[in-house]
């Protein structure tokens, strides 16, 4: 008996405690009380997913990985300044290094004369409209 009351005294203090003993209303007491958490855990696990989905890839680096680098397989990685493959430690930024970059990347790749000639062979075997003549 005395365990019984022991027992009902627990989930009446838990009821009352979480607020859902119905004191002002039905769900009133849960979503003044407890249940506001709600909404502060949700943002701080949003806070903690963001931060390690843009953590650096760099096993133990918990630094954010600002800059993104593709790897041999072509997948993009983000990497923070430290590991990234193109810049190291002694690595400082310059206008000059800017724009040769920028030239590198707008420059036509250079072909291949072994497929250029055979893309012009090609193209005379066959019309305009890639039917052989």
């Amino acid at each position: 008996m005395i365990a019984a009351q022991h027992a009902f005294d627990f989930w009446t203090w838990l009821g009352h405690f979480t607020g859902v003993s119905n004191e002002s209303g039905p769900g009133y007491g849960f979503f003044s009380g407890i249940g506001s958490d709600i909404g502060e855990v949700a943002i701080l696990g949003g806070v903690v997913q963001l931060y390690r989905h843009r953590n650096c890839r760099e096993q133990g680096c918990w630094r954010l990985g600002l800059h993104t680098y593709n790897d041999e397989h072509g997948q993009p990685h983000p990497a923070c300044r430290r590991h990234h493959p193109h810049m190291g430690p002694g690595y400082r930024f310059s206008f000059a290094g800017l724009h040769a970059a920028n030239l590198a990347a707008a420059a036509p790749p250079a072909a291949p004369v072994k497929a250029v000639k055979a893309v012009k062979a090609a193209a005379k075997k066959t019309g305009p409209q890639g039917l052989r003549r």
